[in-house]
């Protein structure tokens, strides 16, 4: 059963990535955008998660501003962009150790988010998932 769930989580945050990756060139595009439906729902996924994903929420005590605040920086830093099959601003928060690391890197000061970013690039650029 553990395998379909992953499967099926899978689906859903491809799904919800590529609603969120949509550009946006007109007012059309801006008046149809569902982007913000889709990082919604992905926020639920995420906090609502069992096992190592929901170890982490609780550990760091993660909640929707925080999520939509890492969402936000990754995106601003570059984060923004398809790797392998990954949008990595998605990506990076649906992964407990990407999550953590990403936790980790906002509670430091003075952390210079495209570096993150970048780090965050080349980890799923490798990744073979």
């Amino acid at each position: 059963m553990k395998f379909f769930s992953s499967v099926r989580k899978t689906f859903k945050v491809n799904k919800l990535a590529k609603q969120m990756s949509k550009p946006i060139r007109s007012f059309s595009d801006l008046k149809n955008d569902s982007s913000e439906n889709a990082r919604e729902e992905l926020f639920n996924l995420i906090l609502n998660e069992d096992g190592n994903l929901k170890l982490i929420v609780e550990k760091y005590s993660i909640n929707r501003d925080v999520l939509d605040k890492l969402y936000t920086k990754l995106i601003v830093a570059g984060a923004g962009q398809w790797i392998r099959g990954h949008f990595v601003a998605v990506s990076a928060l649906v992964f407990p150790n990407t999550l953590e690391y990403c936790v980790t890197m906002n509670n430091q000061e003075n952390v210079e988010w495209s570096e993150v970013s970048c780090k965050l690039i080349m980890y799923f650029n490798r990744k073979e998932e």
